[in-house]
């Protein structure tokens, strides 16, 4: 017995002792870039900030003809030392002295052929290299930037197209106003590159006339289509662009760099992947952009799943899934459970689901085999492609009725409550919480949800598990 417990003693000490002590090193990290659009064609300076980026000796691009020196790294002071713990209280371990904090200026010279749209950067330090960080690249066009107040009509900061609209819904319930001449028949192309740059802003935009009326409102659908879309202006005059969030939340980081003028910008596309190494025509929706194009199922440096295409040098790259199984057209025929297409799985289905204004919505049946205890998995893909749509996927039998999938049996009850739900947004409050947690499943409306965070407050939402600002169904 006590030669046993001398080994396990002894074994202790040993691992104990290989392990360092001491304060912990926190590698390069990345906190701010700015700004976050920079003109090709233009040599300028931008700023890097983050921690332990003392003596930096390089930057990477993710981009070509981008060309970088660092001009100065300088120290900035501490922020306050407060670390909470995992139950939201004051740390009471000690890990060291917060590591230094760094601002590197990088003047970049940027070539007049340089690919509009989003670059990431990283930098090389003795501690070795940083995340990424990002900024977009834009064409020539003066910044019209927010300068507050501009909150009314009466306010707002003039613009004169083409210009890249700038600037951040810092505080809750901000709106900020532009304003620009059209003539008539004028199409006018906006494109909001802010997320790609970071921005956690969900824009709302709306463009109004000179009396106030709506012409177009993007955002309300949760889709992308706040992020690139054309009007053409029917009268000659004076018009409105009004930015605010969706969530009436305001912060730093709800930034926003719309593009406006007239360039070519691919908007959504058909079909919306192909399988790798195969060859296919993609149709195409958008402006000045041509009707179709030849991609190959190559993988780009967005990942082996992920195809990443400039159509004929549009200001946006498209998205294309990369897939390893067959990939099939819907034949637009299979409205019914009697005329549904036939398939062999596994496979890759493409479709649109589509409607006369005013009609309800079709629907695409699809006939497969399976054998009895067999696991068939059925995703989705549509939306975190850019698709708007809204999906809901039934699995039928022979007689095309509903297989049960699952028996949900309510053990609680609460209430939505204060505003109305659309079917996108991951934040949704209720009356009640006392007998949730994390991880738990909830039933709203018929949809199967997980939470994610449990409001700490009456004036929060619950949070659900969410991807690409969509949030998930069980």
């Amino acid at each position: 017995m006590f030669r046993t417990a001398s080994l396990l003693l002894l074994a202790a000490l040993a691992i104990a002792q290989d392990h360092p002590t001491g304060p912990r090193i926190t590698p390069p990290t990345l906190t701010n870039v700015n700004p976050r659009g920079v003109a090709r064609g233009a040599t300028t300076e931008i700023t890097v900030e983050g921690l332990n980026l003392a003596k930096a000796s390089a930057v990477y691009f993710s981009e070509p003809g981008i060309k970088a020196r660092i001009l100065r790294v300088k120290e900035l002071p501490d922020l306050p030392d407060i670390r909470l713990g995992s139950n939201g209280t004051p740390s009471t371990i000690d890990v060291g002295p917060l590591p230094p904090r760094n601002q590197v200026t990088i003047e970049l010279d940027i070539a007049p052929d340089a690919p509009i749209g989003p670059v990431r950067l990283r930098l090389l330090t003795p501690l070795g290299t940083s995340p990424e960080g990002s900024f977009v690249i834009e064409p020539y066009y003066g910044e019209s930037a927010d300068a507050e107040p501009n909150n009314s009509a009466d306010q707002a900061v003039e613009a004169f197209l083409p210009a890249v609209l700038t600037g951040a819904i810092t505080r809750p319930g901000d709106v900020d106003f532009f304003k620009f001449r059209a003539r008539a028949g004028e199409q006018i192309v906006f494109l909001n590159q802010a997320a790609m740059a970071g921005s956690a802003l969900q824009p709302v935009i709306r463009l109004l006339d000179a009396s106030m009326n709506v012409l177009a409102e993007y955002g309300y659908d949760g889709g992308n289509g706040k992020d690139a879309f054309s009007h053409t202006f029917l009268t000659p005059g004076t018009y409105y662009l009004r930015v605010t969030d969706f969530e009436s939340s305001g912060r730093p980081t709800n930034t926003y760099r719309i593009m406006a003028g007239k360039f070519p910008v691919v908007s959504n596309a058909f079909p919306l992947g192909l399988k790798q190494g195969a060859e296919t025509t993609i149709a195409l929706n958008g402006f000045e952009v041509p009707t179709t194009l030849t991609a190959k199922g190559t993988a780009s440096i967005a990942g082996e799943s992920v195809l990443e295409l400039r159509p004929a040098n549009a200001a946006n790259t498209l998205r294309l899934a990369l897939g390893r199984d067959p990939e099939l057209l819907s034949t637009g025929a299979n409205l019914t459970a009697t005329t549904a297409q036939p398939v062999t799985l596994p496979i890759t289905l493409n479709g649109r689901i589509a409607a006369a204004k005013g009609a309800l919505p079709t629907h695409n049946y699809f006939r497969f085999a399976a054998r009895k205890s067999q696991q068939v998995i059925v995703e989705v893909h549509a939306r975190r492609l850019g698709s708007p749509l809204d999906s809901l996927v039934e699995v039928l039998d022979a007689q095309g009725n509903p297989i049960e999938q699952a028996v949900a049996r309510a053990t609680w009850e609460t209430f939505l409550v204060l505003r109305d739900h659309d079917s996108t947004t991951r934040g949704l409050r209720i009356q009640s919480w006392n007998s949730l947690a994390t991880g738990d499943y909830v039933m709203v409306g018929n949809e199967i949800v997980r939470v994610d965070e449990v409001p700490d407050g009456p004036d929060e939402d619950m949070t659900v598990e969410s991807f690409n600002g969509q949030r998930k169904a069980f």
